[in-house]
């Protein structure tokens, strides 16, 4: 009971906040998959410390705690390819989005290791994208 209490009290608190937010604004959630690099920086832009909890709740719907299985509804496959974690070798740092790269491991449930599960979440993206590539090359 006090499960279900708890996450109507969230669900209160998320709908006040959105309707605080007045008509024009675009839900958070469907600014995702994310799918450039300028509508990475963009995003990032607009994470401040009032709404970083409301794009972390947003992540944590998108990834429904697999980040491995679910990372393109957060980052669609033209990022993933461009970015990794660290930017090395010809890639672009996800750290230097630091808003954003903090509300995404925020959001992973997976404690100390986020980061870890996300680096393998990318990884298997890349690999995914590379199937889909060989196959059609077929």
């Amino acid at each position: 009971m006090k499960v279900i209490l708890d996450s109507l009290a969230q669900q209160a608190a998320l709908v006040a906040n959105l309707e605080g937010q007045g008509s024009t604004a675009v839900p958070i959630i469907a600014k995702f998959p994310i799918k450039s690099q300028e509508d990475l920086e963009k995003l990032d832009g607009e994470i401040n410390l009032q709404n970083k909890e409301q794009y972390i709740q947003a992540i944590k719907t998108l990834l429904k705690s697999d980040v491995k299985k679910s990372l393109r509804n957060v980052l669609a496959d033209d990022v993933v390819m461009a970015f990794n974690v660290d930017g090395v070798h010809g890639k672009k740092a996800l750290k230097s989005v630091v808003n954003f790269y903090d509300a995404l491991l925020v959001s992973i449930d997976g404690g100390s290791s986020a980061e870890m599960d996300l680096r393998k979440a990318m990884q298997l993206s890349k690999k995914r994208v590379f199937k889909v590539k060989n196959k059609t090359n077929e």
